[in-house]
Formats: structure tokens, sequence, C-alpha cells
């Protein structure tokens, strides 16, 4: 039985992120469906995904209607997508119509065929997508098969889970040998990554009876124990190979699993899948004995966890902070500029435009959002005529240069964090402003008002960091064209050349850009990274952003720079980290997660200091650096894999 007090526990690195996901399953042949489809809701109250809709491949007419129901009893009634056909032995209804009379829900309905609502959903997405498929591979081929589907496929999939195969005794397994003519045209065409979870997996992660019994008693009846029930006489403890998918599909990060070497799969004519290890993005996961009783923990308490418990942080509030201060900032008369324009500001507006999408899954963007973007394309479509954000005329040589090179760097950056129709345009006059010869050669001329750490000396490079970032948002065809890749090499000449002498801040830069683009850094600059980060962590668990900035540096006004762990530091430490991707990051990524899960204000920001002058904290000035502080705790706590995968 899972106390109360362990799940209060588990919600420590609960996020407000989506990962959007839809879940393909033959729900009704086996009861793991169920449970899995579970976990997906509870992860997607937690904010670790977003749980977008549910394709069937089992045709009994039991399955939409339940799973209308299971959607609704936790609070979502997302689209479902109906099986194209009913297979021999895959149309099985285990216990859907049996749970449906005990919860007095309908037993009958219609949806829209199945490949018909994945082409939607992938088509809205603007986040490229997870799908976890848990029975037969039908729709997805059939997907494929579609005008244009392998396209969509590559350009709105980011990674496809299979509970397929057997990749330990070579025996068929049952979703890929119902449909091996399906399963062989997704697992030998998909055009992105698979992970398969084999029959081995599930099979020996069995889930306890004693679970059903408990841990769902919060709820009577509750649909999910009353189909597990159902399905078989209790008690029985039955393997978990969905499950095993789904927490895949969500946490990799947690590495519960092992994965095999990278190679390619095929199916033979008796549906028995075939690992090649070498050439290919198909891979398998592998189990440690010694990580059984901690998976089994996260399966049971995620399957029969109640719907809509909330992260430990207040994602509404940052969110209401957030868009009040952008909101300000549209409006305010010292951000205007010529042609009814504002300028892009990097304590307030950029960070926004990275963070925002994560606190509204698949919203479209609010007017505030639409405002900031439509401004930004009016100058990127005015590029030639408006005016710098500051001049020579005005501010004193070489200012136009400075503010052009910025500019065109922060606007590629937010169009393609949004992938604007603008966003190309963008990105061309970025790398135009690039510099082709000298010793700073791949950076940009840089805006420089002696203010750490966007405007200083060493600004340069963290503006070349960001043209990075941009330039991992940018659709993959656009990178591999040829005068692009020679802009990314001297960009990563630069960081190479570079990226020794930075301060802690601007390398956490580079490497959270090379969480997109590897090639920025080698292996060892990526670890050497990381432990410089880790060791600047305080005992706290958060960083203090006056540890990170170049050595030496001081208040204009004398005033000495706060020393405490701050939102800033802490924010964008661990976001860096978690965006890197390095495994080595793991212990310092949870220190600062708690501190930041512990240190959100009444006001739903995370606060910073100025690293310049002394600011009165309540103006609005003196909100700047808990403006970034703010965007980048929340990116860190949302987990958003926010560089294009």
């Amino acid at each position: 039985m899972i106390s109360r007090a362990l799940l209060a526990a588990f919600l420590v690195h609960a996020c407000f992120a989506a990962r959007p996901v839809i879940f393909d399953t033959d729900m009704g042949n086996d009861i793991d469906d169920a449970l899995a489809l579970a976990m997906l809701h509870a992860l997607t109250s937690r904010g670790e995904c977003q749980l977008i809709g549910v394709t069937l491949t089992n045709g009994n007419p039991a399955a939409v209607p339940y799973i209308r129901m299971v959607n609704r009893f936790y609070g979502r009634d997302l689209p479902v997508g109906a099986a194209i056909q009913t297979l021999p032995d895959g149309a099985q209804d285990g216990y859907m119509s049996a749970a449906l009379r005990i919860m007095h829900a309908e037993n009958t309905g219609t949806a829209e065929p199945a490949p018909t609502v994945l082409r939607r959903l992938l088509t809205n997405a603007r986040e490229k997508v997870i799908i976890v498929q848990t029975g037969f591979s039908t729709n997805l081929a059939a997907l494929l098969d579609s005008p244009d589907g392998a396209a969509l496929v590559r350009e709105k999939v980011a990674l496809l889970v299979a509970m397929a195969g057997n990749f330990a005794d070579g025996a068929p397994e049952y979703n890929v040998k119902t449909d091996a003519a399906s399963a062989k045209t997704v697992f030998e065409r998909w055009p992105t990554p698979i992970v398969f979870s084999g029959f081995e997996i599930g099979r020996d992660l069995l889930y306890p009876a004693a679970s059903t019994e408990h841990d769902f008693a919060w709820a009577s009846p509750h649909p999910i124990a009353e189909s597990y029930r159902a399905y078989q006489k209790m008690p029985y403890d039955r393997p978990t190979w969905d499950l095993t998918a789904a927490l895949q599909a969500v946490r990799p990060e947690h590495a519960y699993f092992a994965l095999s070497e990278p190679g390619s799969v095929n199916v033979d004519s008796n549906g028995v899948t075939h690992f090649k290890p070498g050439a290919g993005d198909r891979r398998y996961l592998r189990l440690d004995p010694a990580k059984r009783s901690e998976i089994l923990e996260a399966l049971t308490l995620l399957a029969s966890e109640p719907p809509g418990l909330k992260p430990s942080w207040d994602p509404k509030a940052a969110a209401a902070y957030l868009d009040s201060r952008m909101s300000w900032w549209e409006s305010w008369a010292s951000a205007k500029r010529d042609r009814d324009t504002f300028c892009v500001s990097c304590h307030t507006s950029l960070p926004y435009a990275l963070t925002r999408p994560a606190l509204r899954s698949q919203d479209p963007p609010s007017s505030i959002e639409t405002t900031f973007l439509d401004n930004i394309s009016k100058r990127v479509s005015l590029w030639n005529e408006v005016e710098p954000f500051y001049s020579d005329a005005r501010n004193g040589a070489p200012k136009s240069a400075e503010s052009r090179g910025t500019e065109a760097v922060l606007n590629a950056l937010v169009l393609a964090r949004y992938r604007a129709p603008a966003a190309i345009g963008a990105l061309d006059n970025m790398w135009a402003a690039q510099l082709k010869t000298g010793g700073k050669r791949g950076s940009w001329t840089w805006l420089n008002f002696h203010n750490e750490p966007w405007e200083a000396d060493d600004s340069a490079f963290w503006g070349a960091t960001l043209a990075g970032l941009a330039a991992g948002f940018a659709p993959e065809s656009y990178r591999e064209s040829p005068q692009i890749r020679e802009n990314l090499a001297l960009l990563a000449g630069y960081l190479d050349r570079e990226q020794a002498s930075q301060s802690t801040l601007n390398r956490a830069m580079a490497l959270w850009a090379a969480g997109a683009l590897p090639q920025l850094l080698t292996a060892a600059q990526r670890t050497a990274i990381v432990s410089e980060i880790a060791g600047k962590q305080r005992d706290d668990g958060g960083w203090s952003e006056s540890s990170l900035v170049i050595k030496d540096w001081k208040r204009r006004d004398g005033t000495p720079m706060d020393s405490a762990s701050d939102g800033y530091g802490t924010g964008l430490m661990v976001a860096a980290l978690e965006q890197s991707g390095e495994p080595s990051a793991k212990g310092a990524i949870a220190r600062g997660l708690a501190w930041l899960e512990s240190h959100q204000d009444a006001s739903g920001a995370w606060l910073s200091t100025s690293l310049n002058k002394q600011r009165d904290p309540a103006s609005d000035a003196g909100r700047f650096m808990s403006d970034a502080a703010t965007a980048y705790a929340v990116l860190a706590l949302t987990h958003s894999r926010v560089i294009a995968q």
C-alpha cells in the first residue's frame, strides 16, 4: 500500500511542462493498457507530459466508450480515434463492458478513424509529440502510408516508444504478430527514433494485486481498479508491459532502464522482431534487476494517483506574473521604437518567449504573446528600414552596429522558438550579421552598456550562445543547407576558442546551446562545464548569480552584491544542466529543483537583484532580474525540452 506521505514526497520533482503525448493502444485486450492510461493521466496532472489524444487499434465496440469514460474520470475530455479494422484475436473485451456497467457509463459511442485523429493532432501540435504505442502498429502504418504522412511524422514527432517485440529469446510477441505487416512498415520506415519496450521487460516487472486492492481506495468505484478485478480472478499479479513504455516515454531522464546500442529492427513473416546493431536509430530497453523495486514503486504510484494533484509550486501564479510583466513591457514608453514597435529585452521579453509556451500546454498563444510576435515580425519585414534599438547619433558609436547584431539574434531566437512564419527571414538576418573575419569571427557585434550579465564586455559570447539556441529551433533541413553549415561551423569555432575564458554564466549558456547542437562543444568541454557549475552550487542547493559572473565584477554604486542563492542563478543553472542532457548533472539538478520549489515568492515570481546597482525591488526596473529569474525557474521546474528534438 502506498502512503500519502510517500505520495507527497514523490511530488517533489513535479512539474508543469507538457511534452505532448499521444497514446495509441489496443485497450481491452489486456489490463496493462488501462493501467498505462491511468499513468499518463497522472503524469499529465503532474505536468510531466500533456496527454493530447488516445487512438485505438482494438475494434471492439466497447473500446471507444471505455476510453472516454476513463478520460472523463480523470477530468479530461480528449480526442479519441477508433480502430480502422478488427483484427483476429485483437478485439477482446477483457474488462471494458464490465467497468462501464459498474461505473454507470454509457456503453455506446463512435469516433473518427484513428489515422484521421492522429493527423489532426500532429498537424496542430506546436511542440514535437511523443507517441506511446502499446497495441498493434495498424494506425501508425496507415499514417505513414497516407499522403505526406511520413513527412508529417518527421516534422512533428520527436520519438515513438513502442511496447513491441521480444529482444530476449526471439519468440513472436503479441502486438507484433497480430498485425505483422503493419509492424514491419512502422519498424522499418518510421522516420524518427523508436525505443522498444520488449516483452521481456514487462514480463519481469509484475504489477501487484495488493496495489489494486489498496492504492485505488480513494475512489469507489474506481474504473481502473474495477477493470483489474474484472480481467482475471483476484488476486493476481500482472506484467507491466504497457506501463514500462509510458514510463520510459515521459521520464527518460530518470534512467529507470538502460538502452541498447542503436541499430535497426525488422520483422519477419512469423512476426518475430530482429535487432541489428549499427546503423539506425532504434533501441530497446534493458532491465537492471537492481532497479526493479524502484521501477515498480514508480509504476504503482503513478497508476493509482488521484487526478489533479498539483506540483509544489504554483504555475498559474508564475504565468500571471510573467504575463503582467510582458504586458507592461509592451506598453512601457521607454521600450517604444519607431514604426510603432518596441524593443526586445534580455531581461523580460526574451526569457518570456523561451518559457511562456511551457505554461499553456496546447492552448494557442495569448494576446500578449501574439502582440510580441507581431511586433518582432514587423521589424523583421522592415529590417532595412527600421531604426536600430540604439543609434550612433543618439547613443554614440558603435551603438548602431551593436544594436543590429543584438536584435538580429534576439529576433531569430524568439520567432524560431514559436516557429513563426517570419522565423526564416529572421534567421537569415542573424547569419548576415555574423562576423566572418577577425578574432571575433563566428560571433555578433553586441550591445555593451557595461551592465552584467547581458550588456557587458563579455556579453558577445552570451549572444553567440543565443544564436546557437535559435539555430537549434530551426528545421533540420534549414540547418543542413551548405551556407548554414558554414555559419554553424564559424559559430562552433568561436565558442571553442572562447569558452574556457568565459564566466560560469556564459559557459552554462554554451552548455544549453550544445544540448540542441552537439557540435558546438566537445564532450570534454561539456563535462568540464557541468563540473564547474556543480562546484558553485551552494549548500542549500541553489546558486548565487554574483558567483557566476566574471571575476571581480563590482556594482557601479559600490554596494555589495547579494551572495545568497537567488532565482536567476539557480533557475538558469538548472535549466542549462537539464537542457544539456549530461548524465553527470543529475545530482545538481535534483538539489537545484528542490531549492526552486521552495523559493517561489507570493507574487508568483522567483526573486533576484541587479548586478549593477542597488535598485528598489518594488520598482519596474527593480524587477528586471526577477523577470528573467522567474522565466528560467519555470523552464527548470517544467523540465520542458524547449530545444527541437
